[in-house]
């Protein structure tokens, strides 16, 4: 459970990376404790209700040692991501890590989360305008933070003791809630019994492999497009891959260039979107699987998949990722490298000379058997 908790960590980060970017595009913000009010939500996006960002941003000391930072950061959530009834009020929230950690070696690069915390923060301090209403700091030492980080008004968190961590981070940003709602840390675990049990299960699958493809506009804003298609009883399993026509060129001179490592080429014309899948599940739209793969690394398409949890309507969705492969059905190999294209080749050029508005959703569907055991 520890080993767990501490390897999410790079995922909370990712996912507040994808979150912030997205939301950071419209930021109209005001004041992180006060004259909210006239901020008008934005009607479109992923949340379920319209959301206002603030200016504002919380970061945790990262403690490989022990799980103070963690029982912190859940703490600090819903200080960070909330809601009045009607409207989501949203601001970064970061576990931190002094810059230097990590050797410079090309090896440990995954796992330097300042340089991933770096370009977060030039971006939102952009969109803030240079200045924050605020900034929380749960042991994280302001000396350490970069000079250009800059807010009008610090909160200091230090301490070892959740319970007291958690009481300071209530009573600074909750003072005005009415509700409160208190998880019980277990101190004291039992150990699981050492249980084996043996036997199996037999099915058969019948039926054959289903495909579509279906054709989603490219999104320009926050709001992601969508695409609806049916998964027939008969199907088990889903996967769905997005891909635009272009041209990747992989040069072996490219892992050269400084930054480059082991990226696998650039994408011509080069457009990073998002991918989700959904599932319409007791009457709501049932989020199962999501990408966001960097082209320069993956190239130009994300790829989803999901158990299906019921069948009849499903939707993609695309989400457009303003600073960030498919059907392979070219490839070229040259003395630098080689290319390869998506798509037919008068599409690629069409691409290439004008601008992407569309992207491709090949779906595969599996037949299968349910078993219970």
């Amino acid at each position: 459970m520890i080993k767990s908790l501490t390897k999410a960590k790079n995922g909370c980060i990712a996912l507040a990376i994808a979150c912030l970017l997205l939301i950071g595009v419209f930021l109209p913000i005001t004041q992180a404790t006060s004259n909210i009010d006239y901020i008008k939500g934005f009607e479109k996006g992923i949340p379920w209700q319209p959301f206002k960002p603030l200016k504002k941003v919380t970061f945790v000391e990262f403690d490989k040692d022990t799980l103070v930072d963690d029982y912190s950061y859940l703490a600090s959530i819903p200080a960070s991501v909330f809601s009045d009834g009607e409207i989501i009020y949203t601001s970064p929230l970061l576990f931190f890590q002094p810059d230097g950690i990590y050797p410079d070696e090309d090896k440990y690069r995954f796992l330097n989360d300042y340089q991933g915390t770096h370009y977060l923060m030039e971006d939102w301090m952009g969109y803030c305008n240079g200045n924050l209403d605020q900034m929380t700091l749960v042991n994280v030492p302001k000396n350490k933070l970069d000079g250009s980080w800059k807010a009008k008004d610090y909160t200091l968190i230090e301490g070892n003791n959740p319970y007291k961590i958690a009481g300071e981070i209530a009573l600074q940003d909750w003072s005005y809630s009415d509700e409160a709602i208190i998880a019980v840390i277990e101190e004291k675990y039992e150990k699981p019994m050492d249980t084996k049990i043996t036997g199996y299960v037999e099915g058969k699958i019948q039926g054959e492999v289903g495909t579509d493809r279906l054709t989603v506009k490219r999104p320009f804003g926050p709001a992601p497009e969508f695409e609806y298609f049916t998964i027939e009883d008969e199907y088990k399993y889903v996967e769905a891959d997005l891909w635009y026509p272009s041209f990747v060129i992989l040069k072996n001179v490219i892992r050269m260039v400084p930054g480059f490592g082991e990226a696998a080429g650039v994408t011509i014309p080069s457009v990073d979107p998002d991918f989700q899948l959904y599932c319409k599940y007791e009457g709501e739209w049932l989020q199962t699987s999501a990408a966001s793969e960097m082209a320069i690394i993956e190239g130009p398409h994300e790829e989803c998949y999901s158990y299906v949890y019921k069948s009849g309507d499903w939707r993609v969705g695309v989400t457009n990722m303003p600073t960030q492969g498919g059907d392979e059905s070219f490839i070229h190999h040259g003395p630098l490298g080689k290319i390869e294209r998506y798509g037919t080749l008068e599409e690629a050029l069409k691409n290439v000379f004008s601008e992407v508005k569309n992207f491709y959703v090949d779906i595969t569907k599996y037949p299968g058997v349910e078993i219970e055991i």
